[in-house]
């Protein structure tokens, strides 16, 4: 029963991760759209016509949901394993979504990063769990 729940929490933290990398190219879209490409804190139309732009303002709710959903990934399971689940799969959302929204290209050093990302969730996943949780999935008991 363990094992499904970790299971189950380390797929929320992907999704977390999902939602918070998918936020980032539509706020990229947003600010390219209201010509913010050296963006300052005190422009004030620049301000108005991002909060006024549906890229912007559907990016924000997914980062916004997906820190939500972070926290409560986070809150059931192990740290070391949560953050960069959620942070590998917000990495490799936004490098995908990028290449399809912005026309961003995934270059060979990214590429590799994206396996490497995915090698080492998968690795932190299967070995870093507990023994506890090991035995159960071994079918002994402690």
């Amino acid at each position: 029963m363990r094992l499904i729940n970790t299971v189950k929490n380390e797929a929320v933290a992907a999704l977390a991760g999902g939602l918070i990398g998918f936020g980032d190219p539509l706020i990229k879209i947003s600010m390219e759209a209201a010509g913010l490409n050296n963006f300052l804190f005190y422009d004030i139309i620049g301000w108005f016509s991002l909060l006024l732009n549906w890229h912007f303002l559907l990016g924000m709710s997914l980062a916004f949901v997906g820190s939500i959903v972070y926290v409560i990934a986070l809150s059931k399971g192990k740290a070391s394993i949560i953050n960069p689940l959620s942070g590998g799969a917000s990495y490799i959302t936004i490098v995908v979504l990028s290449n399809i929204l912005l026309g961003e290209s995934v270059t060979v050093p990214k590429t590799i990063g994206i396996f490497i990302i995915i090698l080492g969730i998968y690795l932190l996943s299967h070995f870093s769990n507990n023994k506890q949780l090991n035995n159960e999935v071994r079918g002994e008991h402690s």
